[in-house]
């Protein structure tokens, strides 16, 4: 009977072990809903944007992607393993997020700088952003372009729930 009792406390230690392992990765469209849960409080964003899957492919795939991402498609093949955006539908003001997982073994930073350098703020018609922002953690890129009030929003709120998350980089490109 000892034994019987030993061997089943044993395999649900183990089953206990297993199933409090690593577990699966959040995908980003769930890291953004997260995010946006923090800023319901928020009066600049009327509703949650959903994330909507970026691919770009064909003979405008470089520009789609400089205009999404605000890189090349080929830095985007050699670089970003999946990548999302989200901004409202409608919305009486600019606002963009994007966020991107990077390859295994890509320094997130440079390219972070680089997808911030090269965001387009005016790519709304008649307006543009005040500024874009990037930071990371992990193996994500997360991009802001908007007023600093969203900006600064958006990543407080992710900083909660990812407290690695790198310092902002901020790129002014208009004064008020």
């Amino acid at each position: 009977m000892k034994k019987v009792i030993s061997l089943a406390l044993a395999l649900m230690m183990l089953f206990l072990f297993v199933s409090c392992g690593k577990g699966e990765e959040q995908s980003i469209p769930s890291m953004i809903k997260a995010a946006y849960k923090g800023l319901e409080s928020e009066t600049w964003i009327r509703s949650i944007p959903r994330a909507k899957k970026f691919t770009a492919s064909g003979e405008h795939a470089d520009y789609d992607t400089k205009y999404r991402i605000g890189i090349s498609a080929e830095s985007m093949d050699k670089y970003i393993e999946e990548a999302y955006y989200s901004c409202p539908d409608i919305q009486p003001n600019t606002y963009e997020l994007t966020m991107v997982k990077i390859k295994e073994g890509v320094s997130a930073e440079p390219l972070m700088h680089e997808m911030v350098k090269g965001a387009d703020l005016y790519k709304w018609i008649c307006m543009g952003a005040d500024q874009a922002a990037g930071a990371y953690f992990g193996d994500y890129i997360v991009m802001v372009l908007g007023s600093t009030e969203q900006i600064d929003a958006v990543f407080a709120s992710f900083k909660k729930l990812h407290p690695d998350m790198s310092e902002i980089f901020y790129r002014i490109e208009r004064e008020k």
